[in-house]
């Protein structure tokens, strides 16, 4: 009995042994399946937050290229969807992500930049300056204000302000090329006047000589059969009828001589006449070289409001307030500017047309009214030419003939320096005009009484740079007398201004045609002038002047 029960428990102890041994295994096989099924979870929850990563990445980047596109089209947005943040614009957003998608956003500008080049001619016309920034300068970018009028943060033109740039520029070149047409047109009409005109003198000319010498032959022809017939019925008359003969025969001699006089007077005027168009095409030509003369002396730092603009020069290159500078676009060699000027100049279709008064290169005059550092200034616009079409801007480069950093300029000028398009002088204005700027006048030429003033009695020399030659005097303006106190008058100025020239040209001083100089330091002139009038009363002495004439 007692063996039975000690073999009862060994049984259920071991029962229980196994049961446990299950119940381990069991627990440690459902652990592990459950730890694994934990560790699959998260590896699919990384990979899960990993593709929504790269989706905000490509979200954000394919945002950053429609930012792009959009203010580039000019129809940016100034606050974001409702499903983004409101308070920042789309200018902010871009600037923000320059950064981190600078490459895509740089592949879609190329992309935008490939096919506007292959469709207009000039190469450069869409420019962004925002995407050659670096990271310092975008940091500085910050404040949402100064975003939106920033010039960096767009594209120069917009698609659409450069579509309508390109239709303006096409139908600039059209119209010129129809003016040249057109002027082409008239110039061969009026060769061909000129010639149908030489003609028809030649013939008429052909024709009077050929009366006069059939009107000889008659002549000739009646003498010879009134001599014979005298000769025949009167031989004691011989005497006289050969005198008579004589007469007749010194009259035709006269008559040839006349003849060959207007000959020679035709010949003259047309020697004179020729002359005279020499003269008039050449008559403003002036032997400087501007190329080499100028360079740019600064640039246009930004445009302000009122008017106002600040430059990249000041205290350290001397620069004070008062001098004027003109405003030439950013993309224009000095060299461009002139052969421009030269082809407006050659197809103006007015003989008084002002220096850069319509050349679309020249932009502006400015006048410096502070200095703000070694290297900056505030400047007033005295004149813009366009300021809808081709306003002033940042890069723009900025020219004054008579100015130079740490150098002062030397002049002399001759002659009716008009200022304000009347016909007399303003020379002693122009005189302070080049003290503010400057320059240093060795000699001009006062009016009333007629001298030359020079700077401590010794005038020009061979530190002076220019001559500044007013338009020369004309008596043929004058309708009155040759031997009038206006005439001589007339005649003193061209022999003084004469002088002073052969004096400059002797020292090897460049003359420059006044109104040129003037538009090259900025100074804006009148239109449509008066002629100089340099006999006029108030260049005369009174106690010769004549009286005025009644009113008729």
């Amino acid at each position: 009995m007692a063996k039975n029960k000690a073999g009862n428990a060994s049984l259920g102890l071991i029962i229980t042994l196994v049961f446990f041994i299950l119940a381990t295994f069991i627990t440690g096989t459902v652990a592990y399946f459950g730890y694994a099924e934990v560790k699959q979870r998260e590896t699919e929850a990384k990979k899960a937050q990993d593709e929504k990563n790269t989706m905000e990445k490509k979200w954000r980047e394919e945002r950053a290229r429609k930012v792009l596109l959009r203010i580039a089209m000019g129809i940016e947005a100034p606050s974001r969807s409702e499903n983004e943040n409101e308070s920042e614009s789309d200018r902010q957003l871009l600037v923000s992500e320059m950064d981190a998608f600078r490459p895509q956003i740089t592949e879609e500008y190329d992309r935008l930049k490939r096919t506007l080049d292959d469709k207009l001619p000039d190469k450069n016309s869409f420019q962004w300056r925002l995407l050659s920034m670096g990271s310092g300068e975008l940091g500085a970018k910050t404040d949402a204000k100064a975003l939106a009028g920033d010039p960096d943060v767009a594209p120069v033109r917009t698609l659409p302000q450069l579509v309508q740039w390109y239709k303006d520029e096409t139908k600039k070149a059209n119209d010129a090329k129809k003016l040249a047409e057109d002027k082409a047109a008239a110039a061969d009409n009026l060769a061909k006047q000129k010639s149908d005109n030489a003609d028809k003198i030649k013939l008429a000319f052909d024709a009077a000589l050929d009366k006069i010498q059939a009107d000889l032959k008659d002549k000739y022809g009646k003498l010879d059969a009134d001599y014979k017939t005298l000769v025949d019925k009167h031989a004691n008359d011989a005497k006289g009828f050969a005198d008579k003969v004589k007469t007749q025969g010194e009259d035709v001699i006269d008559k040839e001589n006349q003849l060959t006089k207007k000959d020679n007077l035709i010949t003259d005027l047309s020697k004179k006449i020729l002359k005279l168009e020499n003269q008039s095409g050449n008559q403003n030509i002036i032997g400087v070289d501007f190329v080499n003369l100028e360079e740019k002396k600064g640039e246009i730092v930004r445009k302000e409001g009122g008017g106002f603009v600040t430059i990249n020069i000041g205290s350290s290159k001397k620069l004070k307030p008062q001098i004027t500078f003109l405003v030439v676009r950013s993309d224009v060699s000095w060299l461009a500017l002139l052969e421009k000027e030269e082809s407006l100049k050659r197809n103006a279709p007015r003989y008084d047309r002002l220096p850069f008064e319509d050349n679309p290169f020249v932009k502006a005059g400015i006048e410096v009214v502070e200095i703000t550092g070694p290297e900056s200034s505030r400047a007033k616009i005295l004149f813009e030419n366009e300021p809808i079409r081709n306003p002033v801007q940042p890069r723009d480069q900025i020219f004054n003939l008579a100015w130079q950093p740490n150098e002062e300029i030397r002049i002399a000028f001759a002659g009716i320096i008009d200022l304000d398009g009347d016909g007399l002088d303003n020379n002693d204005d122009f005189l302070r005009l080049l003290e503010r700027q400057g320059v240093i006048v060795d000699e001009y030429l006062k009016l009333k009484p007629l001298e030359s003033v020079k700077r401590d009695g010794k005038g020009m020399s061979l530190q002076t740079k220019y001559l500044v030659i007013a338009p020369d005097a004309r008596l043929d303006d004058v309708p009155i007398g040759k031997n009038s106190p206006q005439s001589e008058q007339i005649q003193k100025a061209i022999a003084a201004m004469s002088e002073m020239k052969a004096r400059a040209r002797s020292l090897g001083i460049q003359l420059i045609e006044a109104h040129k100089f003037l538009a090259m330091i900025g100074y804006k002139l009148p239109k449509n002038p008066v002629p100089p009038s340099y006999g006029a009363s108030v260049y005369l002495d009174t106690a010769v002047a004549p009286p005025p004439k009644e009113p008729k």
